[in-house]
């Protein structure tokens, strides 16, 4: 999915309770053109539908063995198989671990970049929605 990183995006995903789900995004200014994002901090943070609590956390941060939870174009802690090819994209994973734990329901997301310069600006370029669905073979 492509994100025009001036205005804020809303994306859907779909996971099936139990599974891994992988959410890519791809970063592009007004005109379509890519934007390198790997020197920005990255935090994905999922919510607690009613109250909007922050339930889970992912960030970008490629000192930590086997990274934890984003992984960007050419990291050293990336899973193999994220098929990341260009310096403007990026993968949020989030377990089947993690997602057994969640009900069946719609989970509110964004997804905030912090980037360090003259000045430190944060800003969110997405929101969105994790719907966990049933299982369709509950495991015993």
């Amino acid at each position: 999915m492509a994100v025009d990183v001036f205005s804020i995006e809303s994306y859907d995903f779909y996971v099936t309770k139990g599974d891994t789900a992988n959410l890519k995004f791809e970063f592009v200014d007004k005109n379509g053109n890519p934007i390198n994002i790997t020197n920005w901090k990255c935090k994905f943070s999922l919510r607690n539908p009613i109250t909007l609590e922050i339930i889970l956390t992912k960030e970008h941060d490629d000192t930590i063995t086997g990274g934890a939870g984003i992984y960007y174009a050419g990291d050293t802690q990336a899973p193999v198989g994220l098929n990341l090819t260009s310096n403007n994209q990026l993968v949020v994973i989030i377990n089947y671990e993690e997602t057994a734990e969640l009900e069946p329901q719609v989970y509110p997301f964004d997804l905030e970049f912090t980037v360090e310069g003259q000045a430190t600006v944060k800003y969110t370029a997405v929101k969105g929605n994790l719907i966990i669905t049933k299982e369709v073979t509950p495991s015993v």
